[in-house]
């Protein structure tokens, strides 16, 4: 069971502190995620939808439909969404829940881990990304972790777990030659307003930036893979985009 609602960017912060105490109380059966979004105005993007501020919450639950409806009711009470596709779907189906595009598009990206989604740090977020900051962005999400993402079974490997509340990922697409820089500024200006509320570490699936590999992995995790590296790969032949380096070792 799986989907989105789609409500206009104006519920705000608000809207975002229904979503964090919803989230606060969902089962390890159920992800989420909520998020600023402004769709580009193409033709491959639903017309209500099209070039407008949004605010949108998706979810996907392993369960069945009358248990899936259960659990989303809570949101259905944030307001009148402009589209509601929740649903059950086949497995297949959840790569396309976020609406992202099929062909690959280019993107820039940036993300933190949030300690603690508190009423400032939503105030704040929405302050950066929301429909009154001027934001170059496409969108700006907080996806949920806790859950199994909070917890660190034997041999995991080297990063077990995620210290944080919500993961923050802001992406701009460069629909133009000079847009690139504005895009940049608006994710570090989005980082910069969220750091009271960061936790230490970071996420490899949103690390788009280049980063030391201790800007992600704790102290000890990055000694041990120094040594494993400096035994098996001295000539520093295995190359990838957050590498261990023996030179910083």
């Amino acid at each position: 069971y799986a989907g989105l609602l789609i409500f206009p960017a104006e519920v705000g912060a608000e809207g975002i502190r229904a979503y964090r105490d919803w989230a606060a109380g969902a089962p390890d059966e159920l992800t989420s995620a909520c998020r600023f979004l402004t769709p580009p105005p193409l033709p491959d993007v639903p017309e209500p939808i099209r070039g407008k501020p949004l605010f949108v919450i998706g979810a996907a639950f392993i369960g069945s439909e009358a248990e899936g409806e259960a659990l989303i009711a809570p949101l259905r009470e944030i307001g009148e969404p402009i589209m509601d596709t929740f649903g059950q779907i086949p497995t297949s189906g959840l790569s396309r829940v976020a609406m992202d595009p099929e062909q690959a598009v280019p993107a820039i990206g940036h993300h933190a881990l949030v300690a603690e989604l508190s009423d400032d740090a939503i105030d704040a977020f929405a302050g950066a990304a929301g429909p009154d900051s001027g934001s170059p962005l496409l969108l700006a999400d907080l996806r949920q972790a806790g859950g199994a993402l909070a917890r660190s079974p034997e041999g995991a490997g080297a990063l077990d777990k995620l210290d944080c509340d919500f993961v923050m990922y802001g992406i701009g697409v460069p629909m133009e030659p000079d847009s690139g820089a504005a895009i940049a500024e608006g994710l570090d200006r989005l980082a910069d307003v969220m750091k009271p509320w960061a936790a230490e570490g970071g996420f490899f699936n949103f690390a788009d930036r280049p980063c030391d590999l201790d800007a992600i992995l704790p102290a000890d995790t990055c000694r041990r893979l120094v040594d494993v590296k400096r035994k098996w790969d001295p000539d520093d032949r295995i190359v990838a985009n957050h590498a261990v380096s023996l030179a910083t070792a």
